[in-house]
This record gives structure tokens, C-alpha cells and sequence, in this order.
């Protein structure tokens, strides 16, 4: 598909579904822009959409749309670019185009979300503090909403911690919302991004939020739930990742807190009990290469020199991270990197702070 066609069709309002109606229609999506309205609407869109279509196309050319998120400094990624998040790519109903402020290169990266309640108790903060302070230890990028509450403490603690985070909006690209978060929105571009399916000038809707929902747990391995009412927006978020066969963790809490129903109610139905990092990561990187011998092991020809040399020396003794950093001279910003992705392979398992060799 022509991707400027795709960016133009997406700034014009059409979603995912109205796209793959155009491209049933149409053999080359470039004759979207020139279609009377009657082709338009035999595509099947409705009339609504068909308006808005040609309103748009009336006012704004695909050359001016591509200036329009120049000026703002937005880029636009399709679901054929490898930019694009593999993760996402694998839902039903992924858009075809994402508009991205900040960092294309962390999108698969390992990611993990973490959402819960507009209103945490002094426990659900400081529960999100010290998960989100190991994860990144772990190098994962934490992916959340930018709402008040636990997605903004994930979001901060993210970034107080050197770590990479990424904010999921429900609204245009161009702007930050909550205008609260507008500081915290702008520190975390300097690493991270920001992410929308919706253009320049969306306001955030109320239908906006349970698609953006899906993006946080469509974009990553799984969703992290401290706290949230029984039919909170976090949960949302779970149900999505529930069904996009993404693990669920939930934070267990006090039954006298009403913000404790959400989390509860998902153990109840198949979450894991969250009760340290050490769950999210037996659950995320536990891989079936049981059986591996040390000869097995050593056949095994690595695509990097640094997984070799921690693997190597893995094979003496269980290492915490400090010590792998220590021993093997591998940089301290390519030694978490190297040791996850030996996590996602299968070949390493990590235990309290300690990782052995599966």
C-alpha cells in the first residue's frame, strides 16, 4: 500500500476498519483521492465517513498532510514498516498507521505495561515505585496511558531510574493530555515516545480510551494492574491483553480497599498473582529448553559475542547482574540488553536477584 495514502486516509479520521473496506474496493488506494463519492460509498463506508472523507480531501491534499506532521515534528509509522511494534502487528484490529513523537527504535524493544487506578493508595504507589525500578533494571520499556495515577508513577519512576517508557494516548499526537502531564510528557520524548492512532486535532473522547486501552496491551508482552475498581479502564486494558493471549499480573491488596476489586477479580479469573518481578519474568521469559546439556550449550553458536561471555559465565555459577557487568567488560548499557534477550530465549532464568542458566 502507499504509505502517504495510508497517513493521508488516517489524518482524514478513517480507522483501520474503514481502510480495509478502501482496500477491498480499490486496487491501488491512489484512487481513493480522485473517487466520487458514489465508489466511496459502494466501498462501504457509511455516509458519515464518506463525508468526512471528502471534506477532507476538499481542504487537505496527501502532500499537505505529510507537511502538516513535518511542522509538528511527528512521524507516522505503517503497519509494513519494521518500525512498526511486531507486537501490535499481531492483533485483529491493529491500525494501520500509528503517529509517534520521539524515539522510533524502542518500539521492539522487550515492553511491558503497567496501569491501575486515577486515585492509588499510599500501598499502590509504592508498589509501582519498586516494580517499575526492577523492571527497568531488567531493561524492559514500560509502556502505560499518561493518565493520573499509577500510569503517571510508572511513567515517572520510569524515568528517575535512566529507564525508557512509553505513553499511549487517547487523543491527537500533538497534544499532551492531561495538560498536568504536559512536563512529564515532554521528559520522557528525550528516550521514549509518545504514541496515538488518532491524528492532529482529536480531542480525547470518552470511545477514545478503551482503543487506546488496547494499544498498551497490544504493544507489549504483558500488563502489569496495581489497583483499580471493578470496572476501571485498567481492567480494560487486562481484558484486552486477556484476549490478545498476553499474560496478565495482578497486585494483590488489602479486601478493605474498594481499588483492590480489580486486581482481585482478575486473580480470580486466571491473572497472576503478582507478588515480584520474579513472577513477571518466570511467566514472560521461561521457555521450554529443558534437557539442554552443558555440550548442548556449548554448540550452540550465539549472534552475539556478549551473550557468549555471559553464558560462559553462567555456566560456573548463578550471577547477579552486578557481577555479570564486573567479570565479562561487556558496557553497562549493553549488559541488561544482552541478558534479557538470553531471558526471551530461553537460555537464562532469573531467581530472586540471582540469573543461572535454564
Amino acid at each position: 500500500m502507499n504509505k502517504q495514502v495510508l497517513v493521508w486516509l488516517a489524518m482524514a479520521g478513517l480507522t483501520a476498519v474503514d481502510i480495509g473496506k478502501l482496500a477491498v474496493e480499490f486496487v491501488d488506494l491512489e484512487e481513493v483521492v480522485t473517487a466520487s463519492r458514489k465508489q466511496l460509498v459502494f466501498s462501504g463506508l457509511s455516509e458519515i465517513k464518506v463525508n468526512k472523507l471528502i471534506g477532507y480531501r476538499d481542504k487537505i491534499s496527501v502532500i499537505e498532510a505529510k507537511q502538516q506532521l513535518n511542522q509538528l515534528e511527528v512521524s507516522a509509522i505503517t503497519t509494513f514498516e519494521t518500525t512498526y511494534p511486531d507486537k501490535l502487528k499481531q492483533i485483529a484490529s491493529a491500525p494501520y498507521v500509528l503517529f509517534v513523537r520521539g524515539n522510533l527504535d524502542i518500539f521492539n524493544k522487550p515492553s511491558l505495561a503497567v496501569v491501575g487506578t486515577r486515585k492509588p493508595s499510599s500501598y499502590g504507589k509504592q508498589v509501582t515505585e519498586k516494580l517499575v525500578r526492577e523492571l527497568v533494571a531488567s531493561d524492559l520499556v514500560i509502556v502505560s496511558g499518561l493518565a493520573y495515577g499509577i500510569d503517571a508513577y510508572a511513567h515517572r519512576q520510569t524515568l528517575e531510574d535512566g529507564g525508557v517508557t512509553i505513553a499511549v494516548l487517547g487523543n491527537g499526537i500533538d497534544a499532551i493530555q492531561p495538560r498536568a502531564h504536559t512536563s512529564l510528557g515532554r521528559k520522557l520524548l528525550e528516550k521514549g515516545a509518545i504514541v496515538s492512532e488518532y491524528p492532529p486535532g482529536m480531542p480525547g473522547l470518552i470511545q477514545n480510551f478503551p482503543a487506546r486501552n488496547r494499544l498498551v496491551a497490544g504493544m507489549t508482552l504483558g500488563t502489569v494492574v496495581v489497583e483499580g475498581a471493578e470496572n476501571s479502564g485498567s481492567l480494560i486494558t487486562a481484558r484486552f491483553a486477556k484476549q490478545f493471549k498476553r499474560p496478565v499480573f495482578a497486585v494483590p491488596g488489602m479486601i478493605t480497599n474498594p481499588m483492590s476489586l480489580g486486581p482481585h477479580t482478575l486473580i480470580q479469573n486466571g491473572a497472576v498473582l503478582l507478588r515480584n518481578v520474579t513472577d513477571i519474568h518466570n511467566k514472560l521469559f521461561s521457555k521450554n529448553v529443558s534437557g539442554l546439556t552443558q555440550q548442548d550449550l556449548s554448540s550452540i553458536v550465539f549472534d552475539t559475542k556478549e551473550k557468549q561471555v555471559v553464558i560462559e559465565l553462567l555456566k560456573v555459577e548463578p550471577r547477579t547482574t552486578d557481577e555479570l557487568l564486573r567479570l565479562s567488560g561487556i558496557d553497562i548499557n549493553q549488559i541488561s540488553s544482552t541478558i534479557t534477550e538470553l531471558e526471551l530465549e530461553g537460555y537464562v532464568q532469573r531467581d530472586q536477584n540471582k540469573l543461572f542458566l535454564k
